[in-house]
C-alpha cells in the first residue's frame, strides 16, 4: 500500500472525492470505510467527512484513501500537491481524461449512479437513467437527445423540468392538438390558432390565450402534459446521442416540474422495450435489495394499473429480499416493473 503521507495531511481532508464509474464492485473486499465511501456514490463528500462519519483513524483512513487514489477508485475534483511523483495524481488526471473518451461503463446500482461524462450514446446509456441524473444532480441546463435527425431540448431548473423542444417540431405533441386531445378547446379554435401562428410567429399558448380560448393557467397545465408526452416518448429512443450542458440559461415554460413519477411509469412500460430493460437489469438480478423511499412508492401505488399491482404488494409485506424473487415468473411485466423500481430509488441494490 502507497505511503499515506504522500499528499499533504490537510489538503487530502478536504479534497472532494467522488466513486469512479470504472469500479469493479465485486473484487473489493469492504472494511467500514471502505463501505461507507461506496455507500455515498451518488454523492460528493471530502476526506474529512468520511472520517468523521466513521470509527476508523485518521492514520488508516488516509492510508485507504490514498490506495484508493492510486487504483483510480477514487477521484479527486482538484489536483493537490503531492510530495512524491510516483503516484501523482495529476497523473491519475490525465488517465481519466482518457477513459471519458470511451463509452459510459454500466455500474450495478440503478439509485447509486453518476453520469460523469456530459455526452454519450443512448445505445449505451438508457434515456430514463439521463432524466433520474438530471433530478438527484439538481441539473439547471439543458439536455439535448438527438437520433435519426430528431433533437429534444429539455430545460431543468434546479432538477426540475421546465420546458421541452422538438426540433423539428412535431404536430401530434403540439400544444394545441393536446388541448384538442383533452377537450380544452374546440377544432375551430384549435385551426384559428394555427392560422394566426403562420402570420405572427407567436407561440401558439400565447395565441390561445389571446384568442381567449385558454389562460394562462390552463396553457401551463397543458405544457406541462406536453412535457410528459415528449419525455415519455424518449423512453423508445433506443440509439442516437444525448449532451448535457449545466449552467447554461434555459425559459421556463411552466413551474413545479412534471410527474416524474408517473412519466417513468409510463415511459417504461408504454415505449421501452422488454429487451432494453432486461438488458438494463442484466447486472443486478441476482443481488439482494432494500426499499429505500417510501414517499415515491406511495405515489406510485396510486399510479399502478392491473396486474402491476402484484409487484407493489409484494414490496408492501416484504420490502427487502433477493431481486430473482420479485422476478419469479420472468414476465415482461415483472422485468418493467423492477426497472421502475430500480429507477425511483423505491428499491436499492444492495453492495
Amino acid at each position: 500500500m502507497p505511503n499515506p503521507e504522500f499528499v499533504n495531511q490537510d489538503e487530502l481532508l478536504n479534497s472532494i472525492l467522488h466513486i469512479s464509474p470504472r469500479v469493479n464492485w465485486d473484487t473489493l473486499k469492504l472494511n467500514e470505510l471502505e463501505a461507507f465511501i461506496l455507500s455515498r456514490a451518488t454523492g460528493i463528500l471530502t476526506v474529512r467527512e468520511i472520517i468523521e462519519q466513521t470509527s476508523v483513524d485518521i492514520k488508516q483512513a488516509l492510508s485507504i484513501i490514498n490506495d484508493y487514489l492510486v487504483k483510480g477508485i477514487l477521484l479527486i475534483e482538484k489536483k493537490q500537491h503531492l510530495e512524491r511523483s510516483d503516484f501523482s495524481l495529476s497523473g491519475l488526471k490525465r488517465a481519466e481524461q482518457k477513459v471519458m473518451l470511451k463509452k459510459i461503463q454500466e455500474i450495478k446500482s440503478f439509485e447509486n449512479f453518476e453520469i460523469k461524462f456530459p455526452f454519450g450514446e443512448l445505445s449505451e446509456y438508457h434515456f430514463p437513467k439521463i432524466l433520474m441524473f438530471a433530478i438527484y444532480s439538481k441539473l439547471s441546463g439543458k439536455i439535448e437527445v438527438e437520433s435519426d435527425g430528431k433533437m429534444r431540448i429539455i430545460g431543468f431548473d434546479n432538477g426540475m423540468v421546465c420546458e421541452i423542444k422538438n426540433l423539428p417540431i412535431i404536430l401530434e405533441e403540439c400544444l394545441g392538438r393536446i388541448m384538442l386531445q383533452k377537450g380544452e378547446i374546440t377544432y375551430e379554435q384549435y385551426q384559428e390558432s394555427l392560422k394566426l401562428m403562420a402570420r405572427s410567429h407567436k407561440r401558439q399558448g400565447e395565441i390561445l390565450i389571446q384568442m381567449k380560448a385558454a389562460t394562462e393557467k390552463s396553457i401551463e397545465n397543458a405544457l406541462r402534459l406536453q412535457a410528459e408526452v415528449k419525455l415519455t416518448d424518449l423512453f423508445g429512443w433506443e440509439n442516437g446521442e444525448y449532451r448535457i450542458k449545466p449552467n447554461v440559461k434555459v425559459n421556463k415554460s411552466f413551474t413545479g416540474g412534471v410527474d416524474i413519477v408517473a412519466t417513468i411509469y409510463s415511459g417504461v412500460k408504454e415505449k421501452s422495450s422488454l429487451e432494453r430493460v432486461r438488458r438494463e437489469i442484466k447486472g443486478v438480478q441476482l443481488l439482494n435489495y432494500e426499499f429505500t423511499n417510501p414517499t415515491i412508492f406511495e405515489h406510485l401505488k396510486k399510479i399502478v394499473k392491473g396486474a402491476d399491482s402484484a409487484i407493489i404488494n409484494y414490496l408492501e409485506k416484504n420490502k427487502s429480499g433477493n431481486i430473482n424473487e420479485l422476478l419469479t415468473d420472468k414476465s415482461a411485466l415483472a422485468y418493467m416493473m423492477v426497472y421502475i423500481l430500480l429507477l425511483l430509488g423505491i428499491i436499492r441494490v444492495k453492495r
